[in-house]
């Protein structure tokens, strides 16, 4: 379990450093991320929350809060994964610290995701990939930005590579 757990904790590294490498790089290169805030303000990529308690309302903040903690209950109070590495540590209180440090870096893995959506749509606004046919599919623009923005550099689209990797392979020896 040690060596699944740093295995974890390495590949984690490297994951977010993948993503680091590509945010860095994109938002260098269109000018900084009040370029990327500005173009998502402007065409309206970014709402404010929706507390409206009308239960017919695909998304409000509620709805998104309970479906959440519904989700994040299942995937962590009651996976077999999770809770035998709870039971691996010492003491109640380690658990709870490890706990929080999941939720920390979860939270700051879907901040960068989120972020990477807005990168990508500041990067392709003037220019849809899609209809220049750059691109045949959505799943195909990160991939896209990873070569643009770091593909002048030897090795570094091989980085991100090794992030996508290092996801799945941090996934598949969990369930092991």
């Amino acid at each position: 379990l040690k060596a699944v757990v740093w295995t974890d904790v390495i590949q984690t590294i490297i994951m977010f450093g993948a993503m680091a490498l590509v945010l860095i790089k994109g938002t260098l290169d269109i000018g900084g991320p009040s370029v990327v805030w500005q173009r998502a303000q402007e065409t309206a990529r970014l709402e404010r929350p929706n507390f409206t308690p009308d239960i017919t309302e695909r998304y409000t903040f509620y709805s998104l809060v309970l479906g959440g903690v519904a989700h994040w209950l299942k995937s962590n109070a009651i996976s077999q994964n999770m809770i035998q590495r709870y039971l691996s540590l010492p003491t109640l209180k380690d658990a709870r610290i490890a706990i929080w440090t999941f939720i920390a870096g979860v939270l700051a893995f879907l901040m960068i995701c989120g972020y990477t959506g807005l990168l990508i749509y500041a990067t392709y606004a003037q220019c849809d990939p899609l209809e220049t046919k750059l691109a045949q599919r959505n799943d195909q623009l990160l991939p896209l930005l990873v070569m643009e923005t770091l593909g002048s550099y030897p090795g570094l689209p091989g980085v991100f590579v090794a992030g996508v990797f290092s996801a799945a392979l941090s996934s598949l020896s969990t369930g092991l």
